[in-house]
């Protein structure tokens, strides 16, 4: 729900009043994450769409309509098992990213500081020093 910050701050507000006008602080969303349910939720969740509003043992009284939630059920634990595989591979990948990227800037750190060590600073035909645009200059 793309809306649950903004309740979450109404919620203060509400809650705190005037002060929290004042106050800069509110929620901190930290990480967001689904998670998958279980089968058994995952049925009476479709069931409960299927009977929009009217009771649940309706649903058990009618067969054909738990043969279809069931069915229903088993194709949306397929999908949401098949998103988490896409989800772990991603994470999977990100992290071996990360650590090839640190092994590449380690490694030409240590290159770059041992060409560095015998050069010296020099300046160029308008005076300047020539310096690395990475490196913040020396105040």
């Amino acid at each position: 729900n793309g809306r649950r910050q903004q309740l979450l701050d109404d919620a203060l507000r509400d809650v705190a009043g005037e002060a929290h006008e004042e106050c800069t602080s509110g929620w901190e969303l930290l990480e967001l994450r689904k998670n998958r349910l279980s089968p058994q939720a995952t049925l009476i969740n479709v069931l409960r769409s299927k009977l929009k509003g009217r009771p649940l043992v309706e649903a058990f009284r009618d067969p054909e309509m738990m043969r279809e939630a069931a069915v229903e059920a088993k194709t949306v634990l397929r999908q949401m098992a098949l998103l988490e595989c896409f989800r772990v591979f991603k994470a999977k990948k990100r992290a071996q990213s990360k650590e090839a990227k640190d092994k590449l800037v380690d490694a030409g750190a240590a290159s770059s500081s041992v060409q560095r060590k015998g050069e010296e600073e020099e300046e160029d035909a308008d005076g300047e020093v020539e310096r690395d645009p990475q490196r913040q200059p020396f105040c």
